[in-house]
């Protein structure tokens, strides 16, 4: 017997899923409360920033390193290589969005503070959304 080749419906909406990573119980059913759409997009694309690379002990490429950016002295050089980073890792590990733009700002050096600004469109979406991250070195 042949293989029977499977045909995608490619206009049928994907609804992303992801649990809240503040583990809240569900006041019904006691399971934890799901995060849904778009607010699980943002919820990956923070999770990514944030990431360090080896934070994830089998795949190690994941993450932007923003703890070493954040403790170097703020240049060009510096926001463009953080830009790049967080550029890369969500075009390889964020297959649910296309990614527009990132910008980083280093206004706010007296705070120890680089705001990341990300422009990017979600999956079945037509919309360019606006995802703002505020990095602190707290050391």
């Amino acid at each position: 017997m042949g293989r029977k080749n499977k045909v995608f419906n490619r206009t049928k909406k994907v609804m992303r899923k992801d649990i809240d990573l503040g583990f809240k119980k569900h006041p019904l059913t006691g399971d934890l409360v799901l995060k849904t759409g778009p607010a699980a997009i943002r919820q990956s694309l923070i999770n990514i920033v944030r990431t360090n690379f080896y934070d994830r002990g089998f795949n190690v490429e994941v993450g932007t390193n923003t703890d070493f950016h954040l403790f170097e002295n703020v240049s060009m050089v510096t926001t463009n290589h953080l830009k790049l980073n967080i550029t890369n890792s969500i075009k390889n590990f964020e297959p649910d969005v296309e990614l527009v733009d990132v910008k980083v700002f280093d206004n706010k050096i007296d705070e120890n503070t680089i705001v990341v600004k990300i422009y990017y469109v979600p999956l079945n979406s037509t919309t360019v959304e606006e995802l703002s991250i505020s990095l602190e070195r707290i050391r």
